[in-house]
C-alpha cells in the first residue's frame, strides 16, 4: 500500500482511516506498534476512526435484538401469524421493523404520554425508552445526523450510543465508541489540527464506498 503513493501522501498528511471494529483494532496495533513489527514512521500519521456506518448497523441490530420477542410480535402481525422473525434478521428486517415501529410511535406518541405522563411501571418505563430513544437515535445517528454533518449533534449521539452500548454489553461497540469519544476529545484539549476539519466535513468521514465496493464484489 505505501509503495502506491501513499507514503509519499503520509509524509505530508494524516489519513482518516474509519472503518469497522476489527479495522480499528488492527490498524491501532500498527499505528501505536504495539506488535513486534518493524515499521516505517509515516504509519503514525494514520489516525483510525470508527465508521458511522458500522455504528449504526451495530447499534440498529444490538437494538433489535435485545427487545427481539416486541419486534418479532411486530413480524408476525406485518406478515401473517405463522411467519417467523429470524434469531438474527437480515440487515432490511431491522430497518423495516425500526421504521414501522417508530412511524407508528409518531401517531401516537402524544395520546399514550399525555395519559401515561407519571407512570412508574417499569415495563412502560423500558418500552418507552426503546420506542422513544433507542429506536430514533439509532436511525438517525447516521442517515440524518452524519449525513446533515451536524458534528455537534453527531458527537452527543456517539455519546448516547455509548450509554446504550454499555447498557446492552455489546462486546466490542462498548469499547470502539469510548475510544472514538476519547480521541475527539483528546483532539480538542490539544488544539490538533484534526477537528476543525471534521467539523467542517464530517459527512466525508464515512466507509460507505469502501463497504459498497465490497458488497459488489
Amino acid at each position: 500500500m505505501l509503495a502506491n503513493g501513499l507514503e509519499d501522501y503520509l509524509n505530508h498528511y494524516a489519513a482518516p482511516f474509519p472503518g469497522d471494529w476489527p479495522i480499528q483494532f488492527f490498524m491501532r496495533q500498527l499505528v501505536y506498534n504495539t506488535i513486534s513489527v518493524s515499521l516505517p514512521d509515516v504509519c503514525k500519521n494514520v489516525a483510525p476512526l470508527i465508521g458511522p456506518l458500522h455504528i449504526s448497523l451495530n447499534s440498529r441490530e444490538c437494538v433489535l435484538l435485545n427487545f427481539h420477542q416486541i419486534f418479532a410480535n411486530l413480524y408476525s402481525f406485518l406478515f401473517r401469524a405463522k411467519v417467523k422473525l429470524a434469531k438474527k434478521p437480515k440487515p432490511w428486517q431491522i430497518s423495516l421493523l425500526l421504521e414501522v415501529m417508530y412511524g407508528g410511535w409518531t401517531l401516537v406518541r402524544d395520546t399514550i404520554m399525555a395519559v401515561f405522563l407519571n407512570c412508574k411501571d417499569i415495563e412502560f418505563l423500558t418500552l418507552i425508552n426503546l420506542i422513544d430513544n433507542y429506536v430514533p437515535l439509532v436511525l438517525s445517528i447516521y442517515s440524518v445526523v452524519f449525513k446533515c454533518n451536524d458534528y455537534g449533534l453527531y458527537c452527543k449521539s456517539l455519546f448516547r450510543c455509548w450509554v446504550m452500548m454499555m447498557v446492552f454489553h455489546r462486546r466490542h461497540y462498548d469499547k470502539a465508541l469510548l475510544v472514538a469519544l476519547s480521541t475527539l476529545k483528546y483532539w480538542h484539549e490539544n488544539t490538533h489540527p484534526m477537528p476543525p476539519v471534521i467539523q467542517q466535513f464530517l459527512a466525508a468521514f464515512d466507509e460507505y464506498p469502501v463497504e459498497n465496493f465490497h458488497s459488489v464484489l
